[in-house]
């Protein structure tokens, strides 16, 4: 899912150099009307000559806010002040260069030197009234003070919804990649639960056929047959999974093996070369999540010791503990050399996974002589 497209509430959201060259041609508008101001005023002073030059200078400066912006933001400010202050009647475009160093300066997080120009902009009555003395002039020049400080209010208000879109963005951004991570992980863990059985259960399936091959024909073609119908198992549950992923109904509405399907596991364990023994007390049944979580942790411990201890006795109980099934897969070590394992140590991992996601643990280590996985998951009982 992409991000959302959020603009920054200046205009600029795609291309900040479109609005930095906007705002410098209106300074340099407001700039040449000063000039032009000075150049037909009657009579012509220094005065005025000083003002226009100042507001060029002004609207130049603007281009420093963006790689230095508390220096643009004084020189084009303070400049800008200058040329209003020592215009006895300043025309209201020549206000341009002093309210955009004030926003564009906010804009480029000069907040204080922003604050500090708008502040400044009180000497422009103060000159009106002081070295005119013309006291007509002084309301024009305080409509400045007011012009820079609504200017500094709006620019402030921007920069803080710009900054809570910010924040709004980059906390999409983190949820998104969590919940992109948080998937990658649960699909992981689905096809790991189907093919890491299928498949261990299949190489320990060929390793007896092979042994059977020359001394037991038939038995070694019983065995064969296991293998084909675990693939083909494998293959459905597969399919089954990638259904769900495509959101397809009828893999969704597909019944998720639960505790019913028990017999049959140990059916599959026992193929495999295993002695079961099997202590089920967990009655009532639990809640059909926390059946299927404890039918996955049952199948992925009864492989690994398929794996890990071929032939081995295998002692499989179930149990409630107040509020908590309790499952143990213990077995009592290798009855039969095992050849090398390039086993990753994924399954215990994402038998822990599994549990932890109900709230639950497992504990998974050497017994005595074996091996011995014990969980505990918090779960609901079905009425009986």
């Amino acid at each position: 899912m992409p991000a959302p497209a959020l603009s920054d509430g200046w205009g600029e959201a795609r291309d900040p150099r479109r609005g930095r060259w906007i705002a410098f041609a209106a300074a340099i508008v407001a700039a040449g009307a000063s000039a032009s101001r000075a150049l037909w005023w009657t009579p012509t002073s220094g005065l005025l000559w000083l003002s226009a030059a100042a507001t060029v200078a002004a609207a130049v400066a603007l281009l420093l806010i963006d790689r230095w912006p508390a220096l643009g933001v004084a020189v084009s400010g303070g400049l800008a002040i200058v040329a209003l202050a020592v215009h006895p009647v300043p025309p209201p475009f020549a206000l341009l260069p002093l309210l955009l160093a004030i926003a564009r300066g906010v804009r480029h997080g000069a907040v204080w030197w922003s604050s500090g120009i708008a502040a400044g902009s009180v000497l422009v009555p103060l000159s009106a009234a002081s070295v005119f003395g013309v006291r007509l002039l002084f309301l024009p020049a305080l409509l400045v003070v007011i012009a820079s400080a609504v200017t500094l209010a709006v620019s402030l208000a921007v920069r803080t919804r710009q900054d809570r879109m910010e924040r709004l963005r980059a906390s999409f951004e983190e949820r998104r990649q969590t919940e992109a991570d948080r998937e990658r992980v649960r699909i992981a863990r689905e096809l790991h639960d189907v093919l890491a059985h299928s498949l261990s259960s299949i190489s320990v399936q060929a390793g007896v056929a092979l042994h059977l091959a020359d001394r037991d024909p038939t038995r070694a073609q019983d065995t064969l047959r296991d293998i084909r119908r675990t693939s083909t198992q494998a293959l459905d549950e597969v399919r089954q999974v990638l259904g769900v992923l495509r959101g397809e109904e009828a893999a969704a509405l597909a019944p998720e093996p639960d505790l019913s399907a028990l017999p049959e596991l140990i059916r599959d364990a026992e193929r495999l070369g295993l002695t079961v023994e099997l202590d089920d007390r967990l009655s009532p049944r639990p809640t059909g999540t926390a059946q299927l979580a404890v039918h996955r942790l049952l199948r992925e411990a009864l492989t690994n010791a398929a794996r890990h201890a071929p032939g081995s006795h295998v002692r499989l109980s179930l149990r409630w503990e107040g509020s908590e099934i309790v499952a143990e897969v213990v077995d009592d070590g290798a009855a039969r050399p095992v050849e090398p394992s390039s086993g990753s140590g994924r399954g215990i991992l994402g038998m822990r996974e599994r549990a932890a996601l109900l709230g639950g643990t497992l504990e998974a280590g050497p017994e005595g002589s074996g091996f011995a996985v014990r969980a505990r998951i918090p779960a609901e009982r079905e009425h009986e």
